[in-house]
């Protein structure tokens, strides 16, 4: 994430930033789902990458040949409950505010 913020900040000194596909699939090879979701939302919210402003989980799942690419938020109950108490702070809020 760092290189691709520094790259954003190169295009534009004022203007926020969103991520309008936020995710990672259910792989305990590759790692810990739960742990990647609560890294990237705390440090959205506790100001690391401070120009982002808005977030949207991608969640969807399918078929890639042999393999099921699982993105959805419910793969696993601990996913669910992580997803759910850090995206229930205060930082972030439900709707675009005018």
């Amino acid at each position: 994430m760092d290189t691709t913020y520094k790259e954003l900040e190169s295009v534009s000194t004022t203007k926020p930033f969103a991520i309008l596909e936020l995710g990672i699939i259910e792989d305990p090879e590759m790692g810990n789902k739960s742990k990647w979701i609560q890294d990237s939302l705390q440090l959205i919210e506790n100001g690391t990458y401070s120009r982002i402003k808005a977030i949207s989980y991608w969640n969807e799942k399918w078929n890639d040949g042999d393999d099921i690419i699982d993105l959805t938020i419910n793969s696993s109950s601990e996913v669910m409950d992580i997803y759910k108490a850090l995206i229930s702070s205060p930082f972030f809020i439900p709707n675009v505010r005018y």
